[in-house]
């Protein structure tokens, strides 16, 4: 016999391999087979049998793997796994190797993940990129050690350091906050101020004629969008395929799956009104449609009012900021247009 499968699979998703025999079995045929690894069964992935039925008049059967999604998220403040799809299972013979009895056929290990954390500014003055960081994790019980990889603050202090060296040689800059730390008062206070500086340099380097892109820049916000009709195709013409064939509306969530390429009419599925991001939806507050950012902030992400006010029909997560900002992105692609500022 021989072995086929392997791959990555998607946590929640399922992934299978194949029993090959050299040649049709003449009656129903019971194969055994093993699996190892440091993942755990009923908790990490659905407990295999550890035996198979091959049918009579059969050369192959197949066998599922279906993992569990247990990934753990704390909101706002304390914590979130994240970075998925991980590559959880491999196989360890290759197609065409026999198979030895009592050889594992397939290990599934548990992934790398992330944890993002929020601190104080006292703890905060305490941390380093690189210093080992141990973290306990209540739902599993169990200690994770790692070192850390990034401080979002220091990413922060050096936007216009980056924007500087980005302007001057030809780059196209995009910026996205963190948003697992949008919500903190204290956060929203520093990147809002460092935002404005942004602008100002921003300005600068338009009127002396370089080439300053808002669109995208901060956000994901198109700034100089006048119209009503929204730019944005969450929910209506943009799909995220994963690589178990399932498909979502919206980029920046995995986790949502709205239907399969399998489908009859996969692009049916991506008609998701949920994550509608156009300021002409009816359940949208009133000050959101008379808003002068309007036509840029289309009331905010639909992704980011699910995930921290589990609605969409509010303000956006950053209504206080993009309205004091927008204005200042349309304002520099006037000064593109005009670099004298002066009215024509």
């Amino acid at each position: 016999m021989t072995l086929r499968g392997g791959g990555d699979i998607r946590e929640g998703g399922a992934a299978s391999f194949t029993i090959v025999a050299d040649a049709p079995v003449a009656e129903d045929t019971s194969v055994n087979y093993q699996v190892g690894g440091t993942a755990q069964p009923g908790s990490d992935y659905d407990t295999l049998a550890g035996t198979v039925i091959l049918p009579a008049g059969h050369s192959q059967v197949t066998v599922v793997i279906s993992t569990i999604d247990d990934d753990v998220i704390f909101l706002p403040s304390d914590m979130v796994v994240a970075d998925w799809p991980a590559r959880i299972g491999t196989v360890d013979v290759v197609e065409g190797e026999f198979v030895l009895q009592g050889a594992p056929v397939l290990t599934l290990t548990e992934p790398v993940f992330t944890i993002t954390l929020s601190v104080s500014a006292s703890d905060r003055a305490e941390l380093k990129v690189g210093q080992k960081a141990e973290v306990h994790l209540d739902s599993a019980d169990s200690d994770f050690a790692g070192i850390i990889a990034t401080l979002d603050e220091y990413n922060l202090e050096r936007v216009l350091d980056i924007t500087r060296f980005g302007i001057e040689s030809g780059y196209r800059l995009r910026y996205y906050r963190n948003m697992y730390w949008g919500m903190d008062p204290r956060y929203r206070k520093a990147l809002l101020e460092r935002y404005h500086e942004l602008c100002d340099m921003l300005e600068d380097y338009a009127i002396r004629g370089y080439d300053v892109h808002t669109t995208f820049l901060l956000d994901f916000l198109i700034p100089a969008w006048d119209l009503e009709s929204s730019p944005y195709p969450c929910g209506k013409r943009m799909a995220t395929v994963f690589p178990d064939g399932t498909i979502g509306p919206c980029i920046r969530n995995h986790t949502f799956k709205s239907g399969t390429i399998y489908d009859p009419n996969p692009l049916a599925k991506l008609q998701v009104y949920d994550f509608h991001y156009d300021i002409r939806r009816p359940d949208l507050p009133d000050e959101c449609k008379v808003c002068e950012s309007r036509t840029a902030c289309h009331a905010g992400c639909p992704n980011d009012k699910r995930m921290f006010l589990d609605s969409t029909i509010g303000r956006s997560v950053l209504c206080d900021v993009h309205r004091e900002i927008i204005p200042r992105l349309r304002h520099i692609e006037s000064l593109k247009r005009n670099p004298s500022g002066t009215e024509r």
